[in-house]
């Protein structure tokens, strides 16, 4: 019982600096809200490496991953007829600091809500970042599965979390 304790605290810890990596790494993107491709690019911060090593064994780093999900951005724009050039990027945003309800765009609520239906499902063991990958393999729409898709990576992220798993 203590040691379920003990992990669950350790869980609760573990989200809180997650969330406030993402939340860091949205507002060098430009961003106020980070999204799900910002808590992934988090994942490969934490100091558990669990999510890094599992890219890594893919061939994949946060840098090529950061350079997916940026071209995956371009694109997006491009099709709604935004030209590259219009955009500004780098620019840091320093956003609200308010103590209300934890904000997050849409896509970055759905992965953590799906971070914690996954957690209580395996219910043993206290979070590692690799979780988020496996989270981020459940997401249906958005720029995490495209980007995980063109990098070639999700359908072996889904075999590897199933032989793990």
């Amino acid at each position: 019982m203590l040691k379920k304790l003990r992990d669950r605290f350790e869980s609760i810890r573990a989200i809180a600096d997650l969330s406030t990596r993402a939340e860091a790494i949205a507002r060098r993107w430009g961003v106020v809200e980070p999204a799900a491709e910002h808590f992934l690019l988090a994942a490969l911060e934490m100091p558990d490496s669990s999510a890094a090593q599992a890219l890594s064994a893919l061939g994949h780093d946060q840098a090529s991953l950061e350079d997916a999900i940026r071209e995956q951005h371009s694109e997006t724009l491009a099709i709604a007829g935004i030209p590259q050039e219009h955009v500004v990027e780098g620019e840091v945003i320093n956003g609200p600091t308010d103590t209300g309800l934890y904000r997050a765009a849409a896509t970055g609520k759905l992965l953590m809500q799906i971070l914690s239906r996954q957690a209580r499902e395996r219910n043993s063991g206290g979070f590692r970042s690799l979780q988020v990958l496996e989270a981020a393999l459940a997401l249906r729409h958005g720029v995490v599965p495209r980007v995980l898709k063109k990098l070639g990576v999700a359908d072996q992220l889904v075999k590897n979390s199933k032989s793990v798993g």
